[in-house]
């Protein structure tokens, strides 16, 4: 029996696993983004009469942040809970409920900038539209974008970088698959405690699953969490580019000056919003190098 298929039977359930996650991931995504449009949404008018009024914007914005998280990691909580005893998985709980906050994590920094940018009529629409187009085929299941496309070149390609900064639901995905599979014995070849085995002829490298983890190979019931850096930075990102966004569109409807004004004639305000921009820019390279890193 060739090497590279003796582990053929025990990776014919990765399929079944990945289609699972990818499920999840998509319905579960596109369930808690367009709920989380409520946070802004709901009182966009407010927000808009107290900004005209010389109210700060950001201590709003920050409170929203903070509030919103509570209160969805609260439903993230509950909802792992009861995905993780409806499925019995056989790696750690915490690991698994904090898959689904961290998948959380990104969809509502995703829908505060829609809710931002987007006018109301069509926000659920594009809201919806983006998590589950994007989660179906930047995901890393589904062509254009499979988890050998974005682990190719050791993971350093710009399908990875995309992959890893647009699509919320391609870190849940995978941490749903390797963190079961990396339960199991070393005979199904998903762990190897064999120093001198070549690493190239074990399942996740041939599916291309977790391969800039360094001990992706290591058996363990405590789940996988390389992914949860690289996913909150990103949510983190993209919650700092929505703040920017804050002072950028509706200006009128904040009874604010345009912004090419505002930035020539008010030095402290030109300050602040380039500063935001640098710490952007800052968060994006943090965001790419927790991508294409390995740790």
């Amino acid at each position: 029996l060739p090497l590279e298929k003796r582990f053929a039977p025990f990776m014919g359930a990765i399929g079944k696993s990945m289609g699972a996650g990818m499920k999840i991931g998509v319905i579960g995504g596109v369930l808690v983004c367009l709920n989380a449009t409520k946070y802004l949404g709901n009182t966009l008018l407010e927000f808009y009469r107290e900004s005209a009024s010389g109210y700060n914007i950001d201590a709003y914005y920050i409170s929203l942040n903070i509030t919103s998280t509570l209160e969805v990691m609260v439903q993230m909580i509950v909802t792992g809970f009861v995905g993780a005893t409806m499925r019995a998985s056989p790696s750690s709980w915490w690991t698994y409920i904090l898959n689904y906050i961290m998948l959380a994590w990104i969809c509502v920094s995703w829908s505060f900038l829609f809710t931002i940018v987007v006018p109301p009529k069509n926000l659920v629409v594009v809201a919806g539209f983006f998590v589950a187009f994007s989660g179906l085929l930047f995901g890393g299941v589904n062509l254009p974008i499979k988890f050998e496309n974005i682990y190719a070149n050791n993971g350093i390609n710009g399908k990875a970088i995309f992959s890893g900064l647009f699509s919320p639901t391609r870190y849940f995905i995978e941490t749903y698959i390797v963190s079961d599979f990396r339960v199991l014995p070393s005979q199904t070849g998903f762990t190897n405690s064999a120093p001198n085995f070549p690493p190239e002829y074990l399942p996740f490298s041939i599916i291309s699953l977790g391969q800039l983890s360094r001990n992706i190979n290591k058996q363990s019931s405590g789940g996988w969490t390389w992914t949860y850096l690289p996913a909150f930075l990103v949510g983190i990102t993209v919650r700092i580019f929505a703040s920017l966004m804050l002072h950028t569109v509706n200006r009128s409807k904040q009874n604010l000056p345009p912004l090419l004004k505002n930035l020539r004639e008010d030095k402290r305000f030109a300050t602040f919003y380039f500063g935001v921009v640098v710490i952007i820019f800052i968060f994006l390279i943090l965001s790419i190098l927790a991508i294409i890193l390995k740790r």
